[in-house]
């Protein structure tokens, strides 16, 4: 691993031109600055963005010194042919002076929508493009027959010599695993140190169990930075920019986005050089481009100054990550799709996260599997989920995850279809309404649930008490239950989407009180569900249930989560299963009632 790289995306807030711009570069370039970085967008929010490869093309031309990192490049809108040609020829204009980061996006929806892709299909399509360009910088000749593209006797040349290494970037487990299979590196945002080490770690090993080489992968971050002598005047400057480009609040970035002197930044970032990284793509905010840029130019001379000790010893560490994964690790074939690096994964369900007492909440436990997979899932839970104990995931066949406590399966889950037609949602205010006349008010199996327990402070669950809806008729004969819900930000990543584990969470518990319960406790035993679009944290929703069916002890009910105004964004159908001794069912003690 060689010395640590620190780049810089051009300064937000800049005019004048190409001149201006070439000015900007002889910047970068005399100042030390290792590569300037683009972003990718193309129709963001606003309808802001620009084409990255395009922009890339034109810094190289524009200058002879600094090469390029694409910082994310939404490989997934486009067709991997012809992205695979745009690489080519900028290796063959400018060779070895291109890194190519891919993501999925995901932060606006729309902007995948006005592409032609059903953003529910993002993971599968990288996938597929990153399989369908890897191939084609070999310069042989590529069949391929997938889900979203086929193509028969494609060829690229010349092919990109020396090749374009291809970064993956994302916060998910999917995207650490696409990385592990079919990238040369990961590039995390939104991520504390920790988390940074702990993908370092499973790349190595997925990378290892797969047959590849992860001593040559490169980690990276984006990440935001304010620079100022004062760090009041610093974070203005980060949280003004920062604002402006996402539309939403600065807090839930701010953990992850340091502010101050050069000094200050440096010290923030050191962590994340003890970690792995090797490459920081830092986003200045400054109260002008030249004091933006001087500012990394000096935060790259003082984290060069204490890195090689460092990265020599996480070498070392991912070394050792990766001939543990060559012990216990089955050499997987990376063609055969997303599952084929998730072994080895473990995942800890702690304490606050339980359903009923000495056991992990159903929900909760179901999408910690869910979100390793794309698309609609269904989990069926085998064993109640054990707390506060490494749960290990491994790979079941082509499609399959199981959730394993030792030689226990506590859950499998699966790709599936889920069909479901919702009913029109009660207004915001009527299921406010029907939250009040929640029955877990009066009595609870399980007052201290993580989703609808009525003893969780606020803040510490999700506190969903759903009751039963005016003029829908009683729960028995499949009438509705609602309730609301604002989700708290600390349910949510760094970019304020609502992890899928707590939207998951909150497609289970409003579906038991859909069920005609009649004094019996029941269990989860199956939950399918899909997630639409990402939730924002404290986006105001409404939560509604009903009643499918009952088949002796099997009760079957739904559950969608809907906006204010009727668009859906996430839905579940769920199987319970009656206990036979109702115990404990009325022993809860009365609850006050509302929220």
């Amino acid at each position: 691993m060689s010395r640590v790289r620190v780049g810089a995306f051009p300064p937000f807030g800049q005019s004048g031109g190409q001149d201006h711009s070439r000015a900007t570069l002889g910047l970068m370039a005399t100042g030390g600055i290792d590569h300037v970085c683009v972003g990718d967008h193309v129709s963001f929010f606003v309808g802001a963005g620009s084409d990255a490869l395009i922009t890339a093309s034109w810094v190289l031309a524009a200058q002879a010194e600094l090469p390029v990192y694409v910082g994310l490049y939404l490989l997934a809108l486009r067709h991997p042919v012809l992205a695979a040609r745009q690489l080519a020829t900028i290796a063959q204009l400018a060779p070895g002076r291109l890194t190519l980061g891919v993501g999925i996006g995901g932060q606006d929806r729309h902007e995948i929508e006005v592409c032609g892709v059903d953003p529910r299909t993002r993971g599968r399509r990288m996938d597929e493009c990153l399989r369908v360009v890897r191939s084609l910088a070999g310069g042989t000749s590529v069949t391929f027959d997938g889900e979203f593209f086929a193509l028969r006797d494609a060829l690229i040349l010349p092919a990109p010599s020396p090749p374009v290494p291809l970064i993956v970037g994302g916060r998910s487990d999917a995207a650490v695993s696409r990385a592990a299979r079919l990238g040369d590196g990961w590039l995390g945002i939104w991520v504390s140190p920790r988390r940074f080490a702990s993908v370092v770690e499973q790349i190595a090993e997925q990378a290892a169990s797969a047959g590849r080489e992860p001593r040559a992968f490169e980690h990276g971050l984006n990440v935001w930075c304010g620079f100022a002598a004062a760090r009041d005047a610093a974070r203005e400057h980060l949280a003004d920019q920062m604002q402006r480009f996402y539309q939403m609040p600065f807090e839930p970035f701010e953990r992850y986005s340091p502010f101050g002197s050069p000094e200050q930044v440096a010290e923030f970032l050191h962590p994340y050089v003890e970690a792995g990284c090797s490459v920081f793509n830092v986003i200045p905010c400054a109260s002008d481009p030249e004091t933006a840029l001087g500012a990394v130019s000096e935060l790259r001379a003082l984290i060069g100054a204490r890195s090689g000790p460092i990265l020599r010893a996480a070498a070392r560490a991912q070394c050792r990550a990766a001939a543990q994964g060559r012990v216990w690790g089955r050499a997987l074939d990376p063609e055969q799709g997303s599952m084929s690096a998730i072994s080895g994964h473990t995942v800890v369900i702690e304490r606050r996260f339980h359903g009923p007492p000495g056991s992990g909440h159903g929900g909760y436990t179901c999408g910690l599997l869910a979100r390793e997979l794309d698309g609609a899932v269904q989990v069926s839970l085998r064993s109640p989920p054990p707390l506060d104990r490494p749960l290990a995931i491994e790979r079941d066949g082509d499609e399959s995850l199981l959730l394993c406590d030792g030689t226990t399966i506590v859950a499998k889950a699966q790709p599936t279809a889920l069909d479901l037609d919702p009913p029109p949602p009660p207004s915001f205010h009527d299921a406010q309404e029907a939250s009040r006349r929640c029955m877990g008010f009066v009595h609870h199996p399980f007052p201290t649930c993580f989703a609808c327990g009525p003893n969780r402070a606020a803040g510490e669950g999700l506190r969903l008490f759903p009751g039963p809806v005016e003029g829908h008729g009683p729960v028995e004969d499949h009438g509705l239950v609602a309730c609301t819900w604002r989700p708290d930000r600390g349910l949510a990543d760094g970019d304020g989407a609502v992890r899928p584990e707590f939207v998951w969470a909150a497609l289970d518990c409003p579906t038991a009180f859909a069920c005609d319960l009649d004094g019996h406790p029941i269990v989860l035993a199956q939950l399918a569900g899909r997630l639409d679009r990402p939730i924002r944290a404290n986006e105001p929703l409404v939560i509604t249930a009903w009643r499918t069916g009952c088949e002796g002890r099997k009760q079957h009910s739904a559950c969608a989560i809907s906006t204010p105004d009727g668009e859906t964004v996430a839905a579940s159908k769920a199987l319970w299963i009656a206990l036979r001794e109702p115990k404990g069912f009325g022993a809860a003690a009365k609850h006050p009632r509302g929220n």
